[in-house]
């Protein structure tokens, strides 16, 4: 069953970060060891902040069924219980009116010791998932990871 047409994954980096330890970071979190293998890339930008700060902006987009659901099926392995049940409490603010579905991670520790962490705010993973809901309404996409999850 097909469980979303496409994810994107974003991170930013600040200009005094280990750009290296970010990107692997992202790298991590993808349910391949090799994405370039896979044929999935992950791009680089640089962006301008407050006070000309230069802030380095990596993202990968899944859209193949396979990846997907793999990394699907990694993430809620990553997932702690207790974020879990966070997560289906706040379904209803994490998914819009078309179909995506929001969540952010915090980036220390992932990135020093690969445990998620779900946040709100501050320097994080922020994954998009435009969840595979028939037809492409609200309600339907609740339900399919109201089972998902």
């Amino acid at each position: 069953m097909k469980l979303a047409h496409a994810i994107l994954i974003t991170v930013f980096a600040k200009e005094e970060e280990s750009l290296a330890a970010v990107k692997e970071g992202l790298v991590a979190l993808l349910a391949f060891d090799n994405p370039e293998n896979e044929n999935i890339m992950i791009e680089q930008r640089i962006a301008t902040g407050f006070n000309e700060r230069r802030i380095s902006i990596f993202s990968t987009k899944l859209s193949k069924e396979r990846h997907t659901f793999q990394f699907i099926r990694r993430l809620i392995g990553l997932i702690s219980k207790k974020d879990m049940a966070r997560i289906r409490k706040e379904l209803e603010s994490r998914v819009d009116e078309e179909c995506n579905f929001f969540l952010r991670f915090e980036k220390g520790p992932w990135n020093e010791g690969r445990k998620l962490v779900l946040t709100d705010s501050g320097e994080c993973y922020h994954i998009r998932m435009s969840v595979a809901a028939f037809p492409a309404k609200r309600e339907v996409a609740l339900a399919v990871l109201r089972e998902l999850l």
